[in-house]
């Protein structure tokens, strides 16, 4: 990199740690929120969002997880061993007839042979083959009469927050086991990020399961989800004060600009954000992150530069929001539906289009219909806005590409053969799928 394109970049740098923190100030951010985890051991808090991670994010909340000490959570029947129970409640996994990251839990024992607390008994029901199941629903709404009525608090989610919004506090259950669906995060090909170390104290820590079910689902009041908040501080932790910064200001341009457009209202939230940030890490070498080369770890370094002179970070996340996604060859981040849009040159995508297009693939594969045609309305309105170019073609595709997934074949021929009329050079992937419909 040139010397002035690395002057550059480390005054973005300390600009924005002017603005997020520095090192420093984030490490006494975390040994604050540390301490107060510890006074308080006999509740087992885990102080997570924002905050647990180091950011003061204006408007920010603070997230608590407390832990019930009352429940083991077991894969299976046969990870239990009777002689460690010291009065915990074994609560067995069972994934059948759910959708991945959720789980029902059974208690080992039968409720009609223990004489379990009251306030037990009312989280506990029976389904259809004799089992006693722990409703989430019942479990939350039960933590939530523990509570005087006059701090006005009520159900979010997973959690219980306040009148205000201002802190939310989720009880979860947790294994002290890593689980077997999550082992292929542990195994799977990565650069040298995260280290084998902090896999290690992230699998020994095990996973949390918090009282919500997947929306819709006939199960959702039985359903838990599993959480891998835990692991995710110390990913979080792990990052180098480069990294944190990137991701606090994909947090900005999600607070900040995504949230306020009304068409873009809801697409994405700060957890797609935290994922797309934990890929892309492990698909790059940690030394690129570094303080002189923070402008190309953004891929848009016009944009960048405009903030370090004007320092106006609003014009200028505007502007970023709304640049192209490159796409390189054979890229390992793209969704598997546009593999063959990436195998022989790089995909210039637009991100609106494509924001549309992976929420429309997250409602497809959890099988809801209703959410999958709305989206599919949305990326078909947005896909049409563009004039006509290689950026109007890939939006094209991406719509045709949805058609053709929604079982719309007689909709995605037509597409794909306007699209390969257009694509001289052969540039998107239109021909190629019309083969695979012919």
């Amino acid at each position: 990199m040139a010397t002035a394109d690395k002057s550059e970049s480390l005054h973005l740098y300390k600009f924005l740690c002017q603005k997020i923190g520095t090192k420093q100030v984030v490490r006494l951010r975390r040994l604050t929120y540390t301490i107060a985890d510890n006074e308080l051991q006999n509740m087992n808090p885990i102080s997570s969002g924002s905050r647990g991670e180091g950011l003061s994010m204006e408007g920010s909340d603070i997230d608590i997880m407390l832990i019930n000490t009352l429940f083991r959570v077991y894969e299976s029947e046969r990870d239990v061993n009777i002689r460690t129970f010291n009065n915990l409640i074994p609560v067995i996994m069972d994934a059948e007839d759910t959708l991945p990251c959720f789980t029902k839990l059974r208690l080992l024992f039968n409720d009609q042979h223990f004489n379990y607390h009251q306030l037990i008994q009312a989280s506990l029901v029976h389904d259809c083959f004799g089992n006693t199941l722990l409703s989430s629903e019942y479990f939350i709404k039960s933590d939530l009469n523990r509570f005087d009525v006059k701090l006005d608090l009520k159900i979010h989610g997973p959690c219980i927050s306040d009148c205000n919004g201002s802190l939310d506090t989720a009880t979860a259950l947790q294994s002290y086991q890593w689980i077997s669906p999550a082992q292929a995060w542990v195994t799977r090909s990565r650069t040298t990020w995260p280290s084998p170390n902090i896999i290690s104290k992230i699998t020994s820590c095990g996973v949390l399961f918090v009282p919500i079910g997947s929306k819709g689902s006939i199960n959702e009041s039985v359903e838990w989800r599993i959480s891998f908040s835990v692991a995710e501080k110390f990913l979080i932790y792990s990052f180098s004060h480069t990294m944190l910064l990137c991701y606090a200001l994909l947090k900005i341009i999600l607070k900040d600009i995504v949230e306020k457009q009304e068409d873009l209202k809801g697409l994405l939230c700060s957890y797609f954000l935290k994922t797309m940030m934990f890929w892309i890490l492990e698909e790059s070498q940690p030394s690129v992150w570094r303080p002189d080369n923070i402008i190309p770890c953004f891929k848009n370094q016009e944009s960048m530069l405009k903030l370090t002179k004007k320092e106006k970070l609003c014009t200028v996340l505007k502007i970023f929001t709304i640049s192209n996604l490159q796409f390189s060859v054979l890229s390992s981040i793209i969704p598997p539906e546009l593999h063959l849009d990436v195998q022989i040159f790089p995909a210039l995508i637009p991100p609106k289009p494509y924001a549309h297009f992976l929420r429309f693939l997250c409602y497809y594969h959890l099988h809801d219909l209703t959410a999958c045609t709305h989206d599919l309305l949305k990326l078909q309105k947005t896909s049409l806005e563009f004039e006509l170019n290689e950026w109007k073609m890939f939006a094209l595709i991406l719509l045709g590409t949805a058609y053709q997934v929604s079982g719309e074949i007689d909709r995605a021929r037509e597409l794909f053969l306007y699209i390969a009329e257009l694509d001289e050079w052969n540039h998107t992937s239109a021909t190629l799928r019309l083969s695979t419909l012919n």
